[in-house]
This record gives C-alpha cells, structure tokens and sequence, in this order.
C-alpha cells in the first residue's frame, strides 16, 4: 500500500507539476511583454508624469530584423527590471491596419505616422521626451549585433540627461 501511495504521489506531482509552474510563467510574461502603442496622447500624459524618456521601436510584421531586436535587445531590457525607472518601452506596429490616436485628430493611419516620424525602414529605435521630441540619436536599421545594445543604452544615457532642456531637433505630433 505504501509503495502504490509513494507511485501515485510521483505521479500527481509530475502531471501537476507543470501546470503550476506554466500558469507562473505565464504571469510573468504578460508583466514583462513589449506593449504596443495605440493612444500617442496617453503615452504622452505617461512619460510628462513619470518624467521618463520614451524608447519607441517601429516595426512592420514581415520584419526578421525587428523579430531580433525585440527578442535579443527590448525583451530581455523589460525582463531585466533595470529600465523600468529609466526609459518607457513601447512597440509601434507601422501595419496598414493600424491607426494611432492623438490629441488633435481621432486616429492617425500607421504610414501617416511614419512618415512624420520620417522611418525609412525597419527596425527604427527613437528616443524621445513626452512631447515626442528626439533626444538622441535614432538607431536604424539592425547591423553590429555586438555593439547595439550599447548603441541602446548610451542612447537612453542621453536621453535621460537631454530630457529638461530644449536641445531637440525635431518635435511633435499633431
């Protein structure tokens, strides 16, 4: 009897076992996921509250390049907790289908957006306060994996520094 209670309790424990364990992975993924942009107004609000600079990643869906820079660099930069007091971290999905919303106009079309934000291609990495004026200089494209996140961090460094004087070179969004 004993031996069978000992067999059935290894056996609960390695069918049970990983559902526990799932639904705790599952928690901390959803905490520590890229979030995409959609109302450029709230974001705003966000960034002018916290006094944060924002990280915005353009991206498009057909985009190898954008893939890696999301799993190698901006995931593991949100898993790390290091940049949750330093950088606000959004994803901006330049689909057809997506629209952005503003403070002057209801929606904003996804390639109106980038244009103004003038992105050539993707991935593009802006650094920006919460008027939406870069403070530093924009990464485009994806080459030197062994320098990008340095490129990254330097960027924020600056950011951060750039973030309460009017040193811009281009702002807003209407």
């Amino acid at each position: 009897m004993l031996i069978v209670n000992k067999k059935l309790s290894i056996y609960l424990i390695y069918c049970l076992l990983p559902f526990v364990m799932f639904k705790n992975v599952a928690a901390d993924t959803e905490q520590y996921r890229l979030k995409a942009l959609t109302n450029l107004e709230a974001l705003s609000e966000n960034a002018k509250n916290k006094n944060l600079p924002l990280l915005l990643i353009f991206t498009t869906h057909d985009c190898p390049f954008c893939e890696r820079v999301k799993d190698d660099y901006i995931r593991p930069m949100l898993i790390s907790g290091e940049y949750k007091n330093k950088v606000i971290i959004r994803e901006v999905p330049l689909n057809s289908y997506n629209y952005y919303q503003t403070k002057t106009q209801d929606k904003v079309p996804a390639k109106q957006l980038a244009r103004h934000f003038k992105v050539p291609f993707y991935p593009v990495i802006i650094f920006t306060d919460s008027e939406y004026c870069e403070l530093s200089e924009r990464i485009i494209g994806f080459n030197t994996p062994s320098l990008y996140g340095g490129r990254i961090d330097m960027a924020i460094d600056e950011s951060i520094s750039k973030l309460n004087t009017n040193q811009n070179r281009f702002c807003g969004i209407n």
